[in-house]
């Protein structure tokens, strides 16, 4: 059985939402996105939801499913929403991992796990152009 999860990335313009990971171990002190394991009877979308607002506090309705990549024994969905002016500074840590901002373009500069310093340009260019692509897919 494959595990299935999500990973979301909340925008307010340029500006991008990220947690920095505590675990697992190979992410820890890495930045990544909003997200986890989908659960028993959920859909990836109220999963994604359900994941915002337990690590952030935010209830976000209008994520966007941008990608869907799946491994041997793993399925990652990756959505993307666009917040009003402001809204992304409403984000609080709870958990403990910490919640962070960070400028969507200077992403490169950061300490990420390795797939989001293209997946956040990747969703980033998906909410401002939805008519670039409709949903891309990644065999690994």
């Amino acid at each position: 059985m494959k595990e299935c999860m999500v990973v979301g990335y909340v925008f307010d313009g340029d500006l991008v939402l990220l947690i920095r990971k505590n675990r697992p171990n190979w992410q820890s002190g890495k930045l990544n996105g909003i997200g986890g394991h989908i659960e028993l009877n959920e859909t990836p979308i109220e999963a994604m939801r359900r994941e915002c607002i337990e690590e952030c506090g935010l209830d976000i309705e209008n994520w966007k499913n941008i990608c869907y990549m799946e491994g041997k024994d793993w399925e990652l969905e990756i959505f993307a929403a666009k917040v009003s002016i402001g809204r992304i500074g409403k984000a609080e840590s709870r958990t403990d991992e910490q919640v962070e901002i960070y400028d969507a373009n200077r992403i490169w500069e950061e300490e990420t796990v390795p797939n989001v310093k293209w997946l956040i340009p990747m969703c980033l260019e998906h909410i401002n152009n939805p008519h670039t692509f409709k949903k891309a897919h990644f065999i690994y």
